[in-house]
């Protein structure tokens, strides 16, 4: 399957995972984990938001995180402002922006050049076998993020 877009790509969970081994190869594989685990806590309830906000928060934004996302200072100092007064489903928003416009922009134009969606795009199945082997944490939030995907599409119709 030929992607055209980002968007495109974010609704084919092979092609979110080979993109995610890219990205990986990168050492940038934090942006995409951050703006799909971002998606998920969108949709959570209210009383859920904080514990897994604040794992959002440590896991990505505060310093020496183990996966720092690169945001200006500006940005950080935002969402450290307003974690103070609680979470929000739109907490991460603007950094969820940002780091689209930064895949859209940079990574995912050189993926579309890059030898492993080529092959794929050629019928090589040895592309496809390298994303079996991605990690089970990522495996279970891009399984997350495409049941949400699911349950969202049945509930709208017009999607």
């Amino acid at each position: 399957m030929a992607v055209a877009s980002l968007n495109e790509l974010v609704k084919d969970r092979d092609m979110v995972l080979l993109y995610r081994e890219y990205l990986h190869d990168l050492h940038s594989s934090e942006n995409l984990s951050f703006w799909m685990e971002v998606e998920n806590y969108k949709n959570l309830p209210q009383e859920e938001l904080e514990v897994v906000g604040r794992e959002i928060y440590d896991k990505y934004i505060s310093k020496d995180s183990p996966y720092e996302i690169n945001i200006d200072s500006k940005m950080r100092k935002q969402v450290v402002a307003s974690v103070a007064v609680g979470y929000t489903q739109n907490i991460f928003t603007p950094i969820q922006n940002a780091i689209w416009k930064s895949m859209e922009l940079d990574t995912f134009p050189k993926f579309l050049q890059s030898p492993a969606y080529k092959k794929l795009q050629s019928g090589n199945t040895t592309a496809k076998t390298k994303i079996t082997r991605t990690r089970s944490g990522t495996l279970g939030m891009v399984d997350r993020y495409f049941e949400r995907q699911n349950t969202h599409s049945n509930n709208n119709p017009s999607s």
